[in-house]
């Protein structure tokens, strides 16, 4: 665990506690952070959780597995591409980057399960947040030769940053010695089992509008 403090002239001064807890013998961490604002004004704040996955994880076929009632994208993608985003391919010579935004829905408890497996070998990587911490979810597809990744992006606010946050009124805002806590689970699925429990998890919850 550990402090960090962002802090500039004219800027947000805000101070990050961060603790990493594990258990041993499990396969997963989570990270609990508090981010307080420590100066004398009120400032905007805003959080996202850049989590990448490799090969092999990320592999021809391995899949995404997120509820959510809606996905959008600024990037030129085609039709085919937009209804298939969650299947990921090998790589692709000259590959450009692509996000993809999820309409996040929660389990009664408030929590949302995201994960990417691969089924063909029995492996993969999920997250577990609170919605009403972290509302916004981003995926960060690079399917490219070289640069050959998938990211996972929990967030505060949606990815177009803070002049959108602003037009649409999401801004966040702490007063002066206020404090917002956060918590991300990360974790390995090990296994058909582990994955399919996940992919269960999943699809329980309702997407429909």
């Amino acid at each position: 665990e550990g402090e960090v403090l962002q802090s500039a002239i004219f800027g947000e001064p805000l101070l990050l506690r961060r603790r990493v807890e594990a258990r041993v013998g499990e396969s997963h961490f989570t990270i609990h952070d508090e981010v307080e604002n420590v100066g004398h004004s009120r400032v905007s704040h805003m959080l996202l959780y850049h989590c990448n996955a490799g090969f092999p994880v990320v592999d021809d076929g391995s899949q995404l597995l997120v509820p959510s009632l809606a996905t959008t994208t600024d990037y030129d993608v085609t039709p085919e591409l937009m209804v298939g985003y969650r299947t990921l391919s090998g790589p692709i010579k000259d590959y450009s980057e692509k996000c993809f935004e999820h309409e996040l829905v929660a389990e009664k408890d408030g929590k949302v399960p995201v994960a990417l497996v691969n089924r063909e070998i029995g492996l993969g990587v999920y997250q577990v947040f609170r919605l009403d911490q972290l509302a916004h979810h981003t995926v960060w597809r690079m399917m490219g030769e070289d640069t050959y990744a998938m990211a996972l992006e929990p967030s505060t606010n949606r990815d177009a940053g803070r002049d959108d946050a602003k037009k649409r009124g999401e801004l966040l805002h702490l007063e002066p010695g206020e404090m917002r806590p956060y918590a991300l689970e990360i974790g390995s699925l090990v296994g058909e089992m582990e994955i399919e429990a996940f992919a269960r998890r999943v699809e329980r919850i309702p997407v429909t509008g």
